[in-house]
């Protein structure tokens, strides 16, 4: 039996590893409150807009697939333009929501790379894993 820092050698196969304490990290107050804050000013964001966009696109979709399918009657000349305008007024409500949901997917990353900053910082203060 040979005895190591780190593990004991039983025989010529096995090897028992000792247990050690984890490693701990000293950090200020200061720097634990703003993690706290940081943290939860991050929230999952739902995808209302997305959906919204998705459901206008069907809309638009549906419109302009009546409007193309109807044939013209000179009689009723109200409905294919009404339908046009459904269409092309959806299509534009989903470009607006799909822009906002991109937004909002953009800052809700850049939140997540604050925090991140943050670790980077307090790492680099303590001189930590160098």
């Amino acid at each position: 039996m040979e005895i190591d820092n780190n593990k004991i050698s039983y025989g010529n196969q096995t090897n028992i590893i000792k247990p050690h304490e984890p490693d701990y990290y000293p950090i200020s107050e200061s720097d634990w409150n703003r993690l706290k804050r940081k943290i939860n000013s991050c929230k999952h964001e739902s995808n209302w807009w997305q959906n919204g966009g998705f459901c206008s696109m069907g809309i638009s979709g549906s419109a302009f697939l009546s409007w193309a399918s109807l044939p013209f009657d000179a009689n009723n000349t109200t409905i294919k333009p009404l339908l046009k305008c459904i269409a092309l007024f959806t299509l534009v409500i989903a470009f607006i929501c799909f822009i906002a949901q991109h937004n909002i997917k953009r800052a809700h990353s850049s939140r997540i790379d604050d925090i991140k900053d943050v670790f980077n910082e307090i790492e680099s203060n303590m001189n930590l894993f160098k």
